[in-house]
């Protein structure tokens, strides 16, 4: 890329004052030389200059207290503690894994059926574990309630 079209690619950027002062020094010397890149300089200060007296646009009152009073409870419920998928996808996999291990020790130093012991130890685990997932709810508030009463 030539220093014309590095500098002329640095206008728009001059023009919003975006630029370092190395490169404000390299682009008026640059314009001062160049009648192409001054005229462009022109045309980008002058756009500049009249979207900076353009009147900017107001939300009514109501509107932006709505949306502040939205955005709040929004946050409110993004800083909740959620619980990881990952998490919850190895504690499935441990229940599962104590799960088989307790129905083939009960199988063989106990002489407990098989199928008694993982049906129990099913019923327990999976039990347990939506006691507790209502128990969570409820202190979360989120219990479901029935639409009619």
């Amino acid at each position: 890329m030539s220093e014309h079209e590095r500098i002329r690619d640095l206008l728009v950027l001059y023009a919003a004052g975006a630029v370092t002062p190395e490169e404000e020094r390299a682009i008026a010397t640059h314009a001062g030389g160049c009648g192409t890149c001054a005229a462009e300089l022109r045309a980008w200060l002058g756009l500049v200059s009249e979207l900076h007296q353009t009147p900017a646009a107001s939300a009514p009152a109501a509107l932006v207290e709505r949306t502040r009073a939205l955005m709040r409870s929004q946050l409110a419920i993004c800083r909740e503690p959620r619980l990881d998928p990952k998490a919850l996808a190895l504690a499935n996999l441990l229940a599962w894994v104590l799960t088989f291990t307790g129905w083939a020790i009960a199988g063989v130093f106990w002489g407990v059926r098989p199928a008694v012991w993982w049906i129990g130890c099913n019923l327990l685990l999976w039990g347990t574990g939506g006691v507790a997932g209502l128990l969570l709810a409820r202190n979360r508030g989120n219990v479901y309630e029935p639409l009619s009463r």
